[in-house]
């Protein structure tokens, strides 16, 4: 089944959207691809944000920002081992309860330049937490080994994401979740 080429509605219910189970090899593939390309690029933005005001802080996303670009050349080279043609269109928003996207829900804060780096912090942790469940639930239903021993090794880098982002948390004086 091929994805819809928009961007999906995200407040659609997630009965109107497949589960991770329902989907075939392609398209996890597709959708892992998917969810570290975004966050690459959602690290980029959160950067850019920082940069020449906190260069440590825009420093760190950038470096995390590889990482995901790392991740996502990683899954586009072993799609291309195993299938011919081009990556379907499969996005988290036309997956029910996978990786919900990371983006800045006040606008205020670019406006009036009281972004904080705790709340990027944050922001980011959700979205790795959950790309770590993602990669872990998709290992587990994976009935191909060395697929599923990508995902698991792509979830122990998410692991290590979570525990950056968690001690950036604790050392701001925020709580981590």
């Amino acid at each position: 089944m091929q994805f819809p080429d928009g961007p999906g509605d995200p407040a659609a219910p997630d009965a109107n959207r497949r589960v991770l189970t329902a989907l075939g090899l392609r398209e996890v593939m597709a959708l892992a691809i998917d969810i570290e390309r975004r966050n690459g690029r959602r690290l980029r933005a959160f950067a850019e944000a920082f940069r020449g005001s906190d260069d440590g802080v825009a420093a760190k996303l950038d470096e995390l920002a590889r990482e995901e670009d790392g991740h996502e050349m990683a899954l586009v080279q072993e799609y291309r081992l195993r299938f011919a043609g081009e990556v379907p269109h499969v996005s988290e928003l036309n997956v029910a309860g996978v990786v919900e996207a990371f983006d800045l829900d006040d606008a205020e804060h670019r406006i009036f330049d009281t972004l904080a780096p705790t709340r990027i912090y944050e922001l980011a942790l959700r979205a790795e937490t959950q790309a770590q469940a993602f990669y872990r639930e998709a290992s587990a239903s994976c009935q191909d080994p060395p697929l599923a021993a990508l995902f698991l090794g792509l979830s122990a880098k998410e692991e290590a994401h979570v525990g950056w982002l968690t001690e950036r948390i604790r050392a701001s004086g925020g709580t981590a979740t």
